[in-house]
């Protein structure tokens, strides 16, 4: 979905996260050229345990294969963003630099999701998207994003995918927001 679309459904439907913490009039945001990306995992609940304790308990397999849904995560994220905003996004490295434009994926819970023939469960992802200038942070939102369960998304890793796709549609349309306020 092309950004001024997905504006115009924003603007229809509100906005589909709720704010934590704003920054201005005006927003701090506003003049930014370019966007950088960090992911952070350290709270995120799988199953209501904190994802290296899941991990912990999982097979050599399904550990493998969660760590290919958090990549996934991550990727689709990242892909996404990059597509929708209107300046430069690049993944994170090392910690901000003083004027740097950041926004922190904070990953805080995920429901997986089911798709059996007689129970379906949908996959949920529940994120804080933390806004920072150079080490201060500005703006706060926070997200719960669904996929439902159905045979056209069958599988974990596309439903956990699409899910990070959704919220990095929602971080554009909060950021093209801010950059006129």
């Amino acid at each position: 979905m092309r950004p001024l679309a997905l504006l115009f459904l924003l603007a229809a439907c509100g906005p589909q996260w709720t704010t934590v913490q704003q920054s201005g009039p005006p927003s701090a945001l506003r003049d930014a050229t370019a966007v950088t990306v960090a992911f952070d995992y350290d709270d995120l609940l799988v199953r209501d345990l904190p994802v290296q304790s899941y991990l912990a308990g999982l097979d050599p397999q399904e550990r493998a294969e969660l760590e290919q849904v958090l990549e996934a995560m991550a990727t689709g994220f990242l892909a996404e963003l990059t597509v929708a905003l209107p300046v430069r996004v690049r993944p994170a490295s090392g910690a901000p630099g003083p004027n740097e434009v950041r926004v922190t994926v904070r990953f805080r819970a995920m429901e997986l999701g089911r798709h059996r023939v007689h129970r379906r469960i949908d996959s949920q992802l529940f994120t804080d998207l933390v806004w920072s200038v150079g080490q201060t942070p500005t703006d706060v939102i926070r997200l719960r994003t669904r996929v439902q369960a159905s045979s056209s998304h069958p599988v974990t890793i596309e439903r956990m995918q699409v899910a990070a796709e959704r919220t990095a549609q929602a971080a554009a349309a909060f950021f093209e927001l801010e950059q006129r306020r």
